[in-house]
């Protein structure tokens, strides 16, 4: 059935704000299975002046302010470094190790500035300069002007580096490891057909990083291990932060100190800032009362924050994260009832309720039901005012035919399982986008962050005409979610996956072979987000690229089971974003 933006282990948890009970959540198929799993909910720092271990609140009041001080003294000194800097490698380093720590967003301008003199000079043909000579520099290079938005000739930028004769990658470069990082890093910014030599070098830097562990030291070997599990343009930067900590902590004194305290400042208040929004989307869920009224749907806020709290990063967008938790948390609530609640006629009739936006057929069906369509539409009409009084445009008729088309895919997807024949794979994986509820959420993320909502016409595009990377993240989400159930070779294929479509489609595959083409296909679909961000989508401005880009990197925490069914990517990064450590 419909795995909707989910994934978080039920073996991750954390100390409750708030009081509740195991919940059963049955999946359902064709045949009835159950298990348990409890409410994750962050751990809240004791804030109450009167705790013998808390401070006064004279000094905390005192404490906050000089630390803000500090904090924003720190700020004024990076941008004083950076603004002095010019198109070197110190310069291209800096800026690697600001965006790698989370904190980029405090130095747009000076970033912006910088890689636009490297940018002339690195596709103007000057790239033979001494400064581009080394495949670290070049790569580093090539990888922070395509992020930026700047196009530049990967052939161009690599033709050096390669032998005139064969054409491949010299062989001196296979002892270069920080080049070999570079390079493979570097080509995660692959956009498709016209960057073959990016391919060349993801598999060419890849096959000698790994040789390459077994003789490295502690930290060199956890650098390039890192490196391959987590290159930069596809993990989220904030979560690999402690990580690169440890191994910027080797580099000499000078402007690293100061972006290292920096880092530890801005994380420590954001952390604060994420506890605080959580405790807000924990108290809006319970006062809708839907966890006390629908006692076999999922009960769990803190879960549904963490996709906006990882997908829109900047500090100053706190209430866009608490409203887009909203319509995730009605993502999940309506896929337990096509999945655990409802008969398929009772199925079919709520769909078609949905879809006609009728109170009248709603009280045919169900208490549960009509409960969950009064707090959806409460919940689509104020997200609509709230809209329409920043942005001067209503969007609830668009968003009422978005949750319709959600509700039309679970409900295809129903009648599949019922019948228990799986469709192929092509209308398995067509109708699984939609049903992923990503391109919903990604409609409400358009409506919260995009200022020149221009015309009804332009909005209702995105709905009828789906943009690209829409379509790209979804497919990735599906394809992965897919992946995390379909570890087992001895599966019975009663859940479904886009695995089970294509092995029935093609007689004789193997479970290996179709999940090696799973693989290359979401390869392919991170090119298409790669393009559409370089190239076509010109109307989305920086930061709604930014954050579509950042759902899909968190696909990797959310679905990369281990053998035991565990998370454990998110179960080691989750606490540090939410937990405070004394």
């Amino acid at each position: 059935m419909a795995l909707t933006l989910v994934g978080l282990s039920s073996s991750l948890h954390f100390q409750r704000i708030d009081h509740g009970s195991e919940i059963n959540f049955h999946k359902r198929n064709n045949n009835i299975m159950s298990y348990k799993t409890k409410q994750p909910i962050v751990m809240i720092k004791n804030n109450n002046p009167h705790d013998q271990n808390h401070p006064t609140t004279t000094d905390h009041r005192i404490s906050k302010a000089c630390s803000r001080h500090d904090f924003e003294k720190l700020i004024k000194e990076t941008k004083q470094v950076l603004s002095k800097m010019g198109s070197d490698q110190e310069s291209l380093v800096m800026i690697d190790a600001v965006q790698r720590l989370g904190i980029e967003y405090h130095f747009n301008e000076e970033i912006e500035t910088i890689l636009g003199r490297h940018y002339v000079h690195f596709n103007n043909g000057n790239n033979n300069h001494d400064e581009y000579r080394r495949l670290y520099q070049v790569s580093t290079c090539f990888r922070l002007l395509r992020q930026q938005g700047y196009y530049v000739s990967a052939d161009n930028a690599f033709k050096k580096f390669k032998n005139s004769k064969d054409g491949k990658f010299k062989k001196e470069l296979t002892v270069d490891i920080k080049g070999l990082m570079g390079l493979y890093e570097a080509s995660q910014l692959n956009i498709g057909s016209e960057d073959l030599v990016l391919d060349e070098a993801g598999e060419f830097s890849a096959r000698f990083l790994n040789a390459s562990i077994g003789r490295l030291c502690d930290r060199e070997a956890r650098m390039v291990g890192n490196t391959l599990k987590h290159p930069y343009h596809k993990s989220l930067a904030r979560f690999m932060a402690k990580d690169f900590l440890k191994d910027f902590s080797g580099l000499k004194d000078g402007w690293p100190n100061m972006v290292k305290e920096l880092a530890r400042m801005d994380f420590d208040m954001i952390q604060t800032l994420h506890q605080k929004e959580v405790i807000q989307v924990s108290k809006w869920w319970k006062d809708k009362g839907l966890a006390r009224d629908l006692k076999f749907a999922r009960d769990q806020p803190a879960k549904w924050y963490l996709w906006p709290m990882a997908t829109i990063t900047n500090p100053k967008f706190s209430e866009q994260r608490v409203e887009l938790t909203k319509p995730v948390s009605f993502i999940y609530l309506i896929d337990d009832i096509f999945d655990v609640y409802g008969s398929l006629d009772q199925l079919t009739l709520f769909a078609k309720a949905i879809e006609r936006w009728d109170f009248r057929m709603v009280e045919q069906l169900p208490e549960c039901m009509k409960i969950c369509f009064r707090a959806l539409d409460d919940v689509i009409n104020d997200f609509s005012c709230k809209v329409f009084n920043q942005r001067g445009f209503n969007p609830v008729d668009i968003l009422r035919k978005a949750w319709s088309n959600l509700c039309n895919a679970f409900l295809v997807e129903s009648r599949w399982f019922v019948s228990g024949n799986l469709p192929n794979a092509e209308d398995y994986l067509k109708n699984g986008i939609i049903s992923s509820g990503v391109p919903l959420a990604l409609l409400h993320l358009f409506f919260l962050l995009e200022t020149d909502i221009n015309s009804t016409m332009a909005a209702n595009n995105l709905l009828n005409d789906s943009p690209l990377i829409f379509s790209s993240i979804s497919t990735i989400f599906r394809l992965s979610d897919d992946l995390g159930s379909n570890k087992d070779e001895n599966q019975t294929g009663e859940d479904g996956s886009y695995v089970d479509c294509f092995m029935k489609d093609h007689n004789g595959c193997s479970v290996e072979m179709a999940r090696n083409n799973v693989m290359r296909m979401i390869s392919n679909e991170w090119k298409c987000i790669n393009r559409e961000c370089l190239i076509s989508l010109q109307q989305f401005s920086p930061i709604l690229k930014d954050c579509c880009v950042n759902t899909a990197r968190m696909v990797p925490l959310m679905y990369n089971y281990d053998q035991n069914n565990k998370l454990p990517l998110l179960e080691k990064f989750m606490p540090t974003m939410l937990h405070k450590h004394e």
